[in-house]
């Protein structure tokens, strides 16, 4: 093929006459943007002077790289829409061509702005760079196998037509099983239910030194049911759709610590006759006064906080809960708290469904760690949020997406913009078909269709952030994005995980949706919904975190080659159980960890243990009162405002 017939079939040139206009100039696009990232990448960062014609204009090659690699990879994602006749694709199958070449366009782009793109310094290679590195990279594997199979379909069906869905995943009603004769209680291996409070459906606190230990009896790989098969449903648990929806970053008395002012039953923070907080640690060296605990004025959140594994355990300190002050450099910012005045919708849940008082998240430490536990009930050695540790060996008991998938029980991860699976790359790499963009998780509530389980992702706002880095998009690529009908703040939504510096407003009104969207369901009637936080972010708690099984032999590894045990829970974090059999009101006082959800799950489909940690964990039948579904129609949950206090103190990056 010689260049200029290579350059007609690149460029789709020699296009049926029928070929809409528009399908061709997005070709034309896509060629001239994948042209000067490679101009870009081979001059590295040199400045290219451009010829006279052009004014002689000198050009940073790193911009030119990212002005180039963004037009190729929004052509890409038109064409991913899908907004041409299909029989297009085997003409010229530039759809799965566009999606592979936007995956590893969006990689270099990664990479070119990584390295400077304005000629100084490289920046540093961050976690949520090499984040979606990863995910791109996997994206253009899955969208070289359409392009192999649309290729393989031109040759072997000509005329054929490809399948409607070649990566879908099994989406649809819950599994059904017959219910098991004789059934034991649905909180095997978890303490047993504790009366309801007659105040409000809700159990009274315990002191954290008088929770003990579960049994310990069983092991992983062992069955919550033994006499029953693998996969069989527990027609005892009142639902057939369980959705995790799990946010980042925040300890419970720091999000929801303010319930306590009018719900004593909520063990929050402590308030004095005149509605002041009691709670203080002191300051960061001795003679320094204490800093109390104040509320927060807005939905700006504190940056002297941190959670790493050393500065966690000087956080807890044997259980003082005295050292928040001491790791943030001597300020008050650990001791802040949120009311309802900022977090309409995080009180509104709370108010309504029932709270877990005893919530800890699974590991002292930050975020990969913590989600391990929520994925395999393990952290395989991890006590870090560092790019190496994406390098890491999964678990070889596997994940909880593996014992779904292995025993047929249908399951989804719906993400913004980076799946979380991300913690466990092989997760992504091996169920890519079971992952899609949150507007289908939409689609499958309003549909009553959501798999048996789901996790639900908020935005990292890697796209945003990048934008914001560089000063916003130039108004040349806004046009182009408006001309191609693609919605510049669904492309790039603001970072809604919550996580410092995240400003709260965006995860709230995020969260809002998503949950909005589960009760409005026509599935609403069985379905179980677990809103959760991955770890407490360096901010205060004042419930010492009890003992924890070790899930299994593999130690901490911490720096220097020094290993220690996974046998302590870390800070509380903020849990609420949504479901038409909630307590209303209520709260549960049961000791619970992220191995929770996946006792959950697997006591519901009868599912071998992954761990010895999710094998003994508590199930959230708690939270739920089987006698009634009092929730089966409950009050519209409270939107955050985009002015006052709940409002976003700065606009998003992607101009929301």
């Amino acid at each position: 093929m010689g260049p200029r017939s290579g350059w007609t079939w690149l460029t789709g040139a020699n296009r049926p006459k029928d070929m809409p206009p528009l399908v061709f100039v997005v070709q034309v696009l896509w060629a001239l943007g994948l042209l000067a990232l490679f101009l870009a990448f081979i001059h590295g960062s040199d400045r290219l002077d451009l010829p006279k014609r052009f004014g002689e204009v000198p050009v940073e090659a790193p911009w030119l790289g990212a002005v180039g690699g963004l037009i190729a990879s929004l052509s890409g994602i038109y064409f991913s829409r899908g907004k041409w006749e299909p029989r297009f694709n085997y003409w010229h199958p530039i759809k799965p061509l566009m999606g592979a070449a936007s995956g590893a366009v969006a990689c270099l782009l990664v990479i070119v702005l990584v390295r400077g793109a304005t000629g100084s310094s490289p920046p540093k290679l961050d976690t949520t760079a090499l984040d979606a590195a990863a995910f791109v990279f996997g994206y253009a594997e899955k969208s070289f196998r359409e392009l192999i199979k649309a290729v393989t379909d031109v040759f072997l069906k000509p005329g054929g037509q490809k399948s409607s869905n070649p990566g879908g995943s099994q989406s649809g009603g819950a599994v059904t099983g017959v219910t098991p004769g004789g059934q034991p209680s649905p909180t095997s291996g978890a303490p047993a239910l504790h009366p309801a409070s007659a105040a409000a459906g809700g159990v009274t606190p315990t002191a954290a030194s008088a929770l003990t230990l579960p049994t310990g009896q069983r092991t992983a790989g062992s069955l919550p049911f033994p006499s029953l098969a693998p996969g069989t449903a527990n027609g005892a648990m009142p639902f057939d759709h369980i959705v995790v929806v799990m946010m980042e970053n925040h300890s419970f008395d720091n999000l929801l610590g303010d319930l306590s002012r009018t719900r004593g039953y909520i063990d929050g923070l402590t308030f004095d006759s005149a509605g002041n907080p009691i709670n203080a640690n002191p300051g960061a060296d001795a003679g320094d006064p204490e800093v109390k605990a104040f509320a927060l004025k807005d939905t700006a959140q504190r940056k002297n906080v941190t959670q790493s594994w050393q500065a966690t355990q000087e956080q807890i300190d044997g259980g003082k809960m005295d050292g928040f002050v001491k790791t943030a450099k001597g300020t008050e910012d650990p001791m802040g708290y949120y009311t309802p005045d900022v977090l309409p919708f995080a009180y509104s849940l709370a108010s309504q469904f029932t709270v877990a008082n005893r919530w800890f998240c699974s590991v002292p430490g930050p975020t990969y760690p913590n989600r391990r536990f929520l994925l395999a009930g393990t952290a395989f050695g991890g006590t870090t949020t560092s790019p190496g540790s994406l390098l890491d060996a999964p678990p070889e008991q596997g994940t909880i997406f593996d014992r779904l998938s292995d025993h047929g029980v249908s399951w989804a991860d719906y993400f913004t913009d980076i799946p979380m699976t991300l913690t466990i790359p092989s997760i992504f790499l091996k169920h890519m078909d079971h992952h899609h963009q949150l507007e289908k998780f939409f689609q499958d509530c309003k549909a009553g269709t959501l798999p048996a389980v789901s996790f639900v992702d908020p935005a990292m706002g890697v796209l945003s952030s990048i934008v914001a880095s560089i000063g916003g998009l130039p108004g040349f690529v806004k046009d182009a994005l408006s001309l191609l009908g693609v919605d510049e703040k669904l492309l790039m939504p603001p970072a809604e995980t919550q996580e410092d510096p995240d400003d709260m407003y965006y995860g709230e009104a995020w969260a809002y949706k998503v949950v909005e969207a589960v009760l409005n369901s026509p599935a609403w009637g069985r379905t179980l919904l677990i809103y959760t936080y991955d770890e407490h972010g360096g901010y205060y708690d004042h419930v010492p975190p009890p003992a924890a099984i070790p899930p299994d032999k593999t130690p901490a590894k911490l720096e220097g080659g020094v290993t220690a045990e996974y046998d302590k829970y870390g800070p509380r974090v903020p849990a609420v159980i949504v479901s038409p059999y909630s307590r209303p009101e209520g709260a549960s006082s049961t000791l619970y960890d992220h191995t929770s959800v996946l006792a959950t799950i697997e006591s519901k489909w009868n599912l071998p243990a992954l761990s010895m940690r999710d094998a003994n964990a508590a199930t959230v039948m708690d939270c739920l009162d089987l006698s009634k579904s009092a929730l089966l129609k409950p009050k519209p949950l409270t939107a955050p405002s985009e002015t006052g206090q709940s409002g976003p103190t700065k606009p998003a990056a992607n101009g929301g």
